[in-house]
């Protein structure tokens, strides 16, 4: 007999499941709060959530500039057999 594992909703799914009201009266009280009292509340990252964190950051990151540049392929500068030149 097969048993299925049923996925955990996540915290989006469940508060898009929540009635209009619930959603207000969530959304009031999380603007109700200064930045300062959120910060309060907050706590540290620990290990495992700081690597996800970077891993984030380093995935979302630009490149710098110069950095990973490749010149451009110009078949007059990559010398292949064939390449046509401007006259």
């Amino acid at each position: 007999m097969k048993q299925t594992v049923m996925k955990k909703k996540s915290p989006i799914d469940e508060f898009i499941a929540l009635p209009d009201s619930e959603k207000e009266r969530i959304v009031e009280e999380i603007e109700a709060e200064t930045p300062e009292e959120r910060l309060a509340k907050s706590r540290p990252l620990n290990a495992r959530e700081r690597a996800i964190w970077v891993a984030f950051q380093r995935k979302a990151a630009r490149p710098k500039p110069g950095k990973n540049e490749q010149p451009p392929c110009n078949a007059a500068t990559t010398g292949r057999a064939g390449a046509v030149t401007p006259p």
